[in-house]
Parts: C-alpha cells; structure tokens; sequence
C-alpha cells in the first residue's frame, strides 16, 4: 500500500514544555491546561478528530493509520472517557464502527502475537468493552 504521513497526527504539541521532565508535564496536561506555543488536550483531540474524519471520509476502502498512543487519548477524552493505564506502542487495534453507542461509537479490538497465532481481545481502554465481549 502507498504511505502517507500525516503532519496532523503527530503527538501532542507541548510547546514551551518540550523537552522537561514527564512528572512535570502531565499534570498541566492532564488538567488541560495549554502551554505556551503549544495545544492543550481539547486542541489536540480537536486536531486528530478533524484529521482522522478527514481520512475516513475520503477513503471508500477500510486504512490503516499509525500513531501514537496519544492519539488513543485523544479520541478518549472527545468522548469523555477515562484511562489512567498505558497504550502500549506498536500493538494493532481495529476500530469497528457501533453507531448505536452515543458514548463511544466504536468497539476497538486489540491483537497480540502469540506463540502460534495472533489472538483478539477488547483494548482495555475501550468504553465500550462489555459490549465487546459479548459480540
């Protein structure tokens, strides 16, 4: 498949807080505050939610997007959702559409490689895992 990068999915822009220490940054982050030169949480889910329905709807046949974890986050707190846990890096997850959910429209499916085979589990970040478990 032809690769795109997409400028608008890169992490959070923290601005002026570049480069100091995590324990410092994330509480202003996570009370959304904005840093100089930079975007705040609402910013930040605003710009991956118009990049990523940007890219859905243009798209007739299912893509592939590759992103960070703070992309996840994002689309969390658009829906109001908490995770205090960790999104691990390289892990592939499918989002499939649940419009009848006004919560969270998706159920989100985490795959892991085992030993023989690639397994599918509900992302534990998924609003809606009970209703994933059962489907």
């Amino acid at each position: 498949l032809d690769m795109h990068e997409i400028d608008d999915l890169r992490e959070h822009i923290v601005g002026e807080w570049e480069g100091l220490p995590w324990e410092e940054v994330m509480p202003n982050i996570k009370a959304n505050i904005r840093p100089p030169g930079g975007e705040n949480k609402d910013d930040y889910s605003l710009r991956v939610r118009t990049t990523l329905t940007g890219i859905l709807e243009t798209n007739d046949d299912p893509v592939m997007i590759v992103a960070h974890g703070g992309t996840f986050y994002s689309l969390l707190h658009l829906y109001e959702r908490r995770y205090e846990g960790s999104i691990n890096n390289c892990h592939l997850h499918y989002f499939e559409p649940y419009a009848s959910n006004d919560a969270f429209p998706w159920r989100i499916w985490q795959f892991d490689v085992g030993e023989k085979a690639l397994s599918r589990s509900c992302a534990p970040f998924c609003a809606t895992m009970d209703l994933a478990k059962t489907a």
